[in-house]
């Protein structure tokens, strides 16, 4: 009994050291040296051909599963670095939309509440439009107006780009440019207008407040004309 258990240890030892010391060769049915073996380097000129050819050695084998397995890898890493970026830039184009957001509601109460102080002194808010509309028969009203002030002819315009055409002298509209008399405007008002005249793009937004009233205007050629517009009392 004694020599049977040490027959099985003696066995146990010799295939522990077969497995530690070399590795099997399916092609030749044997265990070879693990010295034996290519180094890795040349398994890259190696293996290729047996890839071609689909005949593989144990070595070749497993360079197969570890070039399988570091592209895995890195397919994997780069899937999860993607993934990372892109909840990342989600994560930031969300707070930019929440600040825009919270930056136009203030904007919008702002705007209603300088509204209802305009209507508490009395002055109706207009738009462009409505003025061109109506500005005949609300001739003596008071009303507010927000715009571009030009002072290039005491004018308040709709937007950039009928600024533009007025400067240059190419447009103008009862819909999107509005004659001012600032004479009687507040000094303070006067002030604003005056710092207005040194805007390096020709024009700074305003709320103008005043009465409806035919003006006597003169135009780019000097010429004079009477237009319906605004007699200034105040801005903001």
């Amino acid at each position: 009994m004694t020599m049977k258990y040490l027959l099985s240890a003696l066995s146990a030892l010799v295939a522990i050291s077969l497995t530690a010391c070399s590795s099997y060769d399916a092609n030749s049915n044997r265990w070879i040296p693990l010295s034996a073996w290519p180094s890795s380097a040349p398994l890259d000129e190696k293996c290729p051909d047996q890839q071609r050819s689909n005949r593989w050695t144990e070595d070749c084998l497993e360079w197969k599963r570890l070039r399988a397995a570091d592209a895995a890898a890195a397919a994997k890493e780069a899937a999860e670095k993607r993934k990372a970026r892109e909840e990342a830039d989600l994560a930031a184009y969300r707070r930019f939309e929440e600040r825009q957001r919270r930056e136009q509601e203030r904007l919008e109460k702002e705007r209603i509440a300088a509204m209802d102080a305009d209507a508490r002194l009395g002055y109706k808010t207009l738009t462009f439009e409505s003025f061109a509309l109506d500005a005949k028969s609300t001739i003596g009203a008071k009303v507010a107006i927000h715009g571009l002030y030009t002072p290039k002819g005491e004018r308040i315009v709709r937007d950039p780009i009928s600024a533009a055409r007025w400067i240059e002298g190419s447009y103008e509209s009862p819909a999107t440019v509005i004659p001012l008399a600032i004479d009687a405007a507040t000094r303070d008002s006067r002030a604003i207008f005056l710092r207005c005249q040194e805007s390096m793009i020709g024009w700074c937004p305003l709320v103008v407040r005043g009465r409806v009233k035919s003006l006597t205007m003169r135009n780019r050629f000097g010429v004079t004309s009477q237009q319906i517009g605004l007699d200034v009392e105040s801005v903001r």
